[in-house]
């Protein structure tokens, strides 16, 4: 004899093993669409395709799905250029590096951790970017290839040579830069 109990269970397990191949078979979210992240590209691993056709390349990393860039470079162009073949790919620009030169900023035009602050916050805002990333740490001073090295070993040799206070020195640098583009929106 069947109750009313068993008849409910039954028809349940039933629509649940009927309900089961659609469910599977529903289109998923992605892993960063479920978490509502863009998905983001350092652009630097492009080598100099960039640099010969900014939109056909800004155009292929839409397709291939790209949302978010980070910019090693200007590409010679200014940054409103860029932020305009972004926006006609569909693509945003989060951030920028800002590597630091040892010399005195010869190309006004570029943008440098060690470049005026405004000068900096003015071109990050002309991209849309918010964040500056330093890409390495400066590299120590005196630092240069010996005999039978490759610059793979030369690297590592030459930063543990410069010991903990060329980190340390590092690390003020960026705490001194990051202090004067804080209040400018720059983080």
């Amino acid at each position: 004899m069947i109750d009313r109990r068993m008849l409910l269970t039954g028809i349940a397990a039933a629509m649940t093993t009927a309900a089961a191949p659609a469910a599977l078979a529903a289109p998923r979210r992605r892993f960063f669409e479920r978490l509502r992240l863009p998905v983001g590209l350092q652009v630097y691993t492009l080598g100099e395709a960039p640099r010969a056709d900014i939109d056909a390349t800004f155009a292929r990393l839409a397709a291939i799905g790209y949302r978010d860039l980070e910019l090693p470079q200007l590409y010679g162009k200014t940054p409103a250029q860029l932020r305009a073949a972004a926006d006609r790919a569909g693509l945003k620009i989060s951030s920028f590096h800002l590597a630091v030169s040892t010399q005195p900023v010869a190309d006004p035009a570029s943008l440098m951790l060690n470049s005026e602050p405004q000068r900096i916050a003015d071109g990050l805002g002309a991209m849309g970017a918010k964040a500056g990333v330093l890409p390495i740490a400066p590299f120590p001073p005196n630092m240069k290839l010996r005999d039978g090295e490759n610059y793979m070993t030369m690297i590592p040799r030459a930063f543990a040579e410069a010991g903990a206070d060329h980190w340390k020195r590092t690390a003020a640098l960026l705490n001194e830069r990051a202090a004067l583009l804080r209040p400018l929106g720059v983080t």
